[in-house]
């Protein structure tokens, strides 16, 4: 059960604990093969996503959670909800199969409406932005740097906006997200511009090709798009702005020396390192990258503000 004494961590990991104990093996061994059974039949004759509607379970604490039936001829892509209340307001949480955990606080979602919208509460509710709005997004970018309030802080940029939100300090885990506020392209300072445009270009650009070519586990599907797109200039730049982009980004992340690295240096460590051979391939030198530069830079020198 949620509780208001509880701090952010000790909620997402209590929501985290039950959908790996209870919600996610529901669904594979009672939604699953029905969900299966129905998209094979649906599939033969659609060409698209097929939605079959929200599933609504309660778990043993008492949290509410919402699964949405979906698939297309590929397999099966469900969405994972969570419903709560925090601090006597309700926040909404999505689950990941992967593992991670992303929370979207009352007041995040009344800044989408207000910044991004332009409707207030009164014109719109919550749900209504986090469903309509937030939900189907693809999944975004974030990338951690301080703020006024905070020694890190993520900046997660998603549905038009930048989303921030803050570690807790004592249990660092980079697969738990909580937004706390969301700003508009327009509201952002000229300090978040930049990086508000590199991250949706990175989220737009895999959108694009359907694959991460920034990620080593995907190297092979990286060669596979190399051949396809061999004799294409306008493909070739840009997938070396994507790999630019999204190496600058690690650098400039890198760059604050936050004491928490230490537990993922071998992981930041494999990204960097392939990131900088690929782009030898292509005859540029990583290390005359800055992510300050006028061609390519995702930031702007000096400090980095944060709108509450």
């Amino acid at each position: 059960m949620i509780t208001d004494s509880m701090s952010k961590y000790e909620v997402m990991k209590t929501l985290k604990k039950e959908f790996d104990e209870e919600i996610l093996p529901y669904y594979c061994k009672k939604i699953l093969p029905r969900l299966q059974s129905l998209l094979e039949q649906r599939c033969k004759r659609e060409n698209k996503t097929i939605t079959i509607g929200w599933e609504f379970i309660e778990s043993k604490g008492l949290n509410k959670f919402k699964i949405l039936k979906r698939g297309n001829k590929e397999g099966h892509l469900p969405l994972f909800v969570a419903e709560f209340r925090w601090n006597n307001k309700k926040c909404y949480g999505t689950f990941f199969q992967n593992g991670a955990v992303l929370i979207f606080q009352a007041h995040s979602l009344q800044r989408y409406g207000e910044r991004v919208l332009h409707q207030d509460l009164q014109e719109i509710s919550l749900e209504e932005v986090f469903y309509k709005y937030i939900l189907n997004k693809p999944n975004a970018y974030s990338i951690v740097l301080p703020s006024p309030t905070h020694p890190y802080s993520y900046y997660y940029g998603i549905a038009n906006a930048l989303f921030l939100g803050d570690f807790d300090v004592d249990n660092i885990d980079c697969n738990f997200i909580w937004c706390n506020t969301c700003i508009s392209y327009n509201e952002t300072h000229n300090s978040q511009m930049k990086i508000t445009q590199s991250l949706h270009l990175l989220q737009d650009f895999i959108n694009k090709v359907k694959c991460d070519f920034g990620d080593p586990k995907n190297e092979y599907n990286l060669r596979l798009y190399l051949k396809k797109i061999k004799m294409q200039e306008d493909k070739i730049n840009e997938l070396k702005n994507f790999l630019i982009t999204k190496y600058l980004l690690w650098q400039l992340q890198c760059s604050f020396k936050f004491e928490f690295y230490n537990h993922f240096k071998n992981e930041v460590d494999v990204q960097v390192g392939y990131l900088e051979r690929i782009l030898k391939e292509f005859n540029i030198s990583a290390k005359s990258l800055s992510p300050y530069c006028k061609t390519y830079g995702v930031a702007r020198k000096g400090e980095i503000e944060y709108k509450p």
